[in-house]
């Protein structure tokens, strides 16, 4: 089956290819190639309707860069793993 869909040319806002996208772009709103587009889906867990991405925080007791599978909430301290087992 072949795709009819008309494609516009843009330039990713993420790494500044050229590429075509199926929508007609807009000024104020960023467009992503399809690399870009791939790298920032979230992760699946399980089964497909089970979707995680995980944020990156600074722990708030060691300092230490690391994830979490929410999106923290802004003034409530974020812990690593180590230092929430404590």
């Amino acid at each position: 089956m072949e795709d009819d869909r008309k494609m516009y040319d843009a330039t990713c806002t993420e790494c500044g290819a050229a590429c075509q996208v199926p929508f007609e772009p807009v000024k104020d709103r960023g467009v992503k190639c399809n690399d870009c587009f791939r790298d920032g889906k979230p992760r699946r867990q399980g089964n497909n309707r089970n979707w995680k991405k995980d944020f990156e925080v600074k722990c708030a007791e060691c300092g230490k860069d690391t994830t979490v599978p929410f999106k923290p909430t802004e003034g409530r301290p974020v812990l690593c793993r180590e230092c929430f087992k404590k």
